[in-house]
């Protein structure tokens, strides 16, 4: 009996290579895609009709960039606070404040109803001047009468002033005939300031001067009625701070140097050295007076732009009111150097040539005060010249917020 050889098997393939049946399974499942493909490309193509086109919306096209810029002007003079909306009811609220302001020194003549009085008509001349290009003020005469107003009530402050310092060198250790010459001092300034108060009292009690205030609630009711002040604030307040802003930091004052004796410090009169301490001579010089005057008068710059920024202080967020107060402080201290400065020259002009020597404890007093308050402004004022400060402060300032 023959024995039977087993039946070999076919070879498999490499998983590499596809079997024909595989490839069968794939062609016939490409050709079924195809062929859907084709039937949906043949319904999209039947379904785009003429009719269907005509009544399909096509997009709209773009307005022209006239009838942009017109619409955008239109609603941007709708929606913001105009200038008149800022100016009018902020002017017209510092006229009832000048009312009980005055009202307050007739009855009692204290130094800060004084000093609110003084402020309140100061920056409504301030804020007058400003807004004067785009103000139609019928009377030419109101902005003078305004600064002779401010002149009389102004005259009692450097009084007051003198006053408040000879009282504290009266409580430091003096001699004897120092101690005699700020007396007789303080008894002129007490005689001068009641006769201040009294021109002030005539002033602020004289028909004259309440036909001055109605003129003004009259003018500032009157006077946005122009078309340039019915523009939105945000357009036009850089323009309206632009002046002043550029004449203070184009103001010589930011580059004064003063030539001023060494200071003692600590001071101890007890120690001092009989010698002729010329501070007072040195402020009463005709140069370093020019120069304390162009001090005074960067002072009253940086007064202006202040009082100018905090009317519109509306308009801008917290951090602007925050940013100017270097300016604050740096006005703070030329106050002070400046009323040193007045008391110096007051007594240069009472001090006989042979007190000015023999003086040498007030000389001494003097000259530390005089010195460490000009150290102390030469900090602030470096800090507002930083050239970072001042750009950061003016791109916020020229982009107002309605």
């Amino acid at each position: 009996m023959e024995s039977m050889e087993p039946v070999a098997s076919p070879p498999s393939l490499p998983p590499s290579v596809p079997s024909i049946e595989s490839h069968a399974a794939e062609s016939q499942t490409a050709e079924s895609q195809t062929a859907e493909s084709q039937t949906a490309e043949s319904q999209a193509s039947s379904n785009l009709t003429s009719s269907n086109l005509i009544d399909t919306p096509l997009p709209e096209a773009s307005p022209p960039a006239t009838t942009v810029s017109t619409t955008l002007s239109t609603t941007l003079s709708t929606t913001l606070n105009t200038l008149a909306d800022v100016v009018q009811p902020h002017l017209l609220t510092n006229l009832k404040h000048l009312n009980k302001y005055e009202e307050a020194v007739l009855s009692s003549f204290e130094v800060e109803d004084l000093h609110d009085l003084r402020v309140t008509w100061r920056q409504l001349r301030v804020i007058l001047q400003m807004l004067s290009p785009v103000l139609a003020l019928s009377k030419p005469k109101l902005l003078k009468n305004l600064q002779t107003v401010t002149t009389v009530i102004g005259g009692i402050r450097d009084t007051d002033v003198l006053l408040e310092q000879s009282n504290h060198l009266r409580s430091q250790f003096l001699s004897l005939p120092e101690q005699l010459f700020l007396a007789k001092v303080t008894d002129q300034l007490t005689q001068q300031r009641a006769k201040h108060l009294k021109k002030i009292q005539k002033m602020l009690l004289a028909t004259r001067h309440d036909r001055l205030k109605q003129h003004l609630h009259q003018e500032l009711t009157q006077a946005c009625d122009r078309p340039v002040i019915q523009q939105p604030a945000i357009a036009l307040v850089p323009e309206l701070l632009s002046p002043h802003w550029a004449a203070l930091w184009l103001h010589p004052g930011w580059w004064v140097e003063l030539p001023l004796p060494a200071a003692i410090y600590p001071i101890d009169p007890t120690a001092i050295d009989p010698i002729d301490h010329s501070t007072i001579r040195t402020v009463t010089a005709p140069s370093v007076a020019a120069a304390f005057h162009t001090l005074h008068d960067l002072r009253k710059a940086i007064k202006r732009v202040r009082y100018e920024i905090t009317f519109f202080k509306a308009l801008y967020p917290r951090p602007v009111l925050t940013a100017i107060e270097p300016l604050k402080a740096l006005q703070g201290k030329l106050g002070d150097l400046q009323d040193t400065v007045v008391l110096m020259t007051y007594f240069d002009q009472r001090l006989k040539p042979k007190q000015k020597r023999r003086f040498t404890q007030l000389n001494a007093l003097l000259d530390q005060q005089l010195q460490t308050q000009w150290q102390k402004l030469q900090i602030d004022r470096a800090a507002c010249l930083d050239i970072t400060y001042r750009t950061e402060l003016r791109q916020w300032l020229f982009q107002p917020q309605g």
